[in-house]
């Protein structure tokens, strides 16, 4: 359960900062 919640969190962090950049 917690490495899901972690791997969730990682891939959202990933996707803001992709954003960003765009």
């Amino acid at each position: 359960m917690a490495d899901e919640m972690s791997e969730e969190a990682l891939i959202q962090r990933h996707k803001k900062e992709r954003k960003e950049l765009q």
